[in-house]
């Protein structure tokens, strides 16, 4: 489940046709977009062991040209936050996906290619045992 929304997030931001492809782990060194997964828990549960959950996924770009970067982001956050149907899965339902964090600088490499993070927070409602 948790894999599948990664996937999607994955996904949704290769088809925005930003400057580099997503990647799930750590930045390219030679420049990118990477998603990994973070922090996430149960904010209820049900008696049926399922509930609602909030994970957080941080997305991070890395490029010689510091606008490039920074735009790829608040593309995503807008796609992402602007959505109105959201995927679900056999054994969950995506409830909404928001801004965690907005695109922030995080420094230079040294080869001098600027990096920026943010976190997108997803929430779902995991289906319980029947």
């Amino acid at each position: 489940m948790i894999a599948e929304i990664q996937d999607y997030l994955r996904t949704s931001i290769n088809n925005l046709h930003l400057f580099s492809a997503a990647n799930v782990g750590a930045l390219p060194a030679n420049g990118g977009i990477s998603i990994q997964l973070g922090a996430g828990a149960p904010t209820s549960e049900h008696l049926d062991r399922g509930g609602k959950f909030e994970l957080y996924f941080s997305v991070n770009t890395k490029n010689k040209n510091q606008l490039t970067t920074l735009a790829a982001l608040e593309a995503v956050h807008k796609y992402f936050t602007q959505l109105k149907v959201y995927p679900s899965g056999t054994d969950y339902q995506i409830l909404n996906i928001s801004t965690g964090t907005v695109p922030n600088y995080l420094g230079t490499d040294s080869s001098n290619q600027h990096m920026f993070g943010s976190i997108v927070r997803v929430t779902f409602y995991a289906k319980g045992i029947d």
